[in-house]
């Protein structure tokens, strides 16, 4: 939440303070020159807040009180060193922290300004409470390694690999890719790649493992990694992963860390589908256990886009767009899933899965695998965004 002029309580017994009232309370923060904390008003006296309250400073946004207002913020950030503010500014979460984390002990600016993504996740580790901000303070005066280890223990996480970690926002979606590959103990497998940037990795928050994958360490060295390429890649190990899993194949994971290009991926996809149409088993199962007919789709079709409604449909339209979709039945029966047929702008099948009765992508693929067109893309999202889900979704 970024803090405005209007959002500001004018004080006059206290006017070095910045009092702030919010949907979430009033909150007053002390200024710089004094130990620059905040403390929030609960059952009728102020009380010491020590987590991030979540609040952006910088940059400063445009006027929109009145000039009692402005004054107030004017006194306040008039106080702010330049240079703690351009390091804030950067950060679009743990923002205060940062800031007082900074103010309590000046020498952590070269922290931020040599590595940021480590004097980052040492504002985050004050802000959530894991640490309080005098053993940060000290923590920023030992050895970067000594750092590292504090923060992440047993992670496999090095001060280097931290150096090569850009954000666009730095906000709490891209710090959640860092949790996931430091939690997993990945962060290592990127160590030759040069440079890692969080806001494309964000879609890989549900499949981690992608970074160990050859192929997708080349994506990131040659900077090919758009969001809607990232999803695509996702999908089609998702399918190989769940084919595998059918077939029995032990080693599923390994082989495809072995693909060396997202070119061999998709040959190697290809081959899987093949063999697991080719065996037939699972749609005897499928049959066995639940029928022909899926539940009523939570999307209807509007000529270009149509809903598959049966598991000889789904079977087919795999055979004839030669990819894995029929892994996808039981979650149309379960009504997880919805599948359809696209047949303008481009061929091509759309899985819809919904929560919460909101209908996201799942997989969209034309022939073989091949990636929709922005005019498909787009045909899609309008189609989504102007169909109404049905209240009898994911009832059978």
């Amino acid at each position: 939440m970024f803090v405005t002029a209007s959002m500001v309580i004018p004080h006059k017994r206290d006017r070095h303070c910045l009092h702030l009232k919010t949907m979430d309370g009033i909150f007053r923060f002390t200024p710089w020159r004094s130990n620059f904390s905040c403390h929030k008003w609960q059952h009728g006296q102020w009380l010491s807040w020590h987590y991030d309250p979540g609040f952006l400073f910088f940059p400063r946004q445009p006027s929109d009180g009145n000039e009692r207002q402005e004054q107030c913020l004017d006194v306040f950030y008039g106080h702010i060193p330049r240079q703690a503010s351009e390091i804030a500014s950067r950060l679009g979460w743990m923002q205060f922290t940062a800031l007082r984390l900074l103010r309590r002990n000046p020498r952590a600016t070269d922290i931020a300004s040599d590595n940021l993504a480590l004097f980052w996740a040492l504002a985050k580790s004050v802000g959530w409470g894991e640490i309080d901000l005098v053993e940060a303070a000290h923590l920023a005066d030992q050895r970067r390694r000594d750092i590292v280890g504090r923060l992440f223990p047993n992670q496999n996480v090095s001060e280097r690999c931290l150096r090569k970690i850009r954000g666009e926002r730095y906000d709490f979606d891209e710090y959640s890719v860092l949790l996931v590959l430091a939690g997993h103990n990945l962060l290592g497998a990127l160590r030759d790649v040069p440079r890692v940037n969080l806001a494309a990795l964000i879609p890989l928050v549900g499949c981690p493992q992608l970074v160990s994958c050859a192929f997708f360490q080349r994506m990131l060295r040659e900077r090919d990694c758009e969001e809607h390429r990232v999803q695509f890649v996702r999908g089609i190990v998702t399918d190989c992963l769940a084919m595998e899993r059918e077939l029995g194949t032990a080693d599923a994971w390994d082989r495809l860390r072995r693909c060396a290009s997202v070119e061999a991926l998709i040959k190697r996809h290809d081959r899987i589908v093949q063999k697991f149409n080719g065996r037939g088993e699972m749609e005897k199962r499928l049959r066995l256990e639940f029928g022909e007919f899926f539940p009523e789709p939570p999307l209807q079709g509007d000529g270009s886009i149509e809903p598959i409604t049966t598991l000889t449909e789904l079977k087919k339209e795999g055979e004839l767009m030669r990819h894995c979709v029929l892994w996808l039945a039981p979650g149309i029966f379960s009504g997880e899933f919805a599948v359809y047929r696209m047949v303008a702008p481009e061929r091509a099948t759309l899985a819809i899965r919904v929560d919460m009765f909101k209908c996201h992508i799942q997989d969209f693929a034309l022939c073989d695998n091949a990636e929709p067109g922005p005019d498909s893309w787009n045909s899609v999202l309008r189609w989504i965004e102007s169909a109404t889900p049905k209240t009898s979704w994911n009832k059978k």
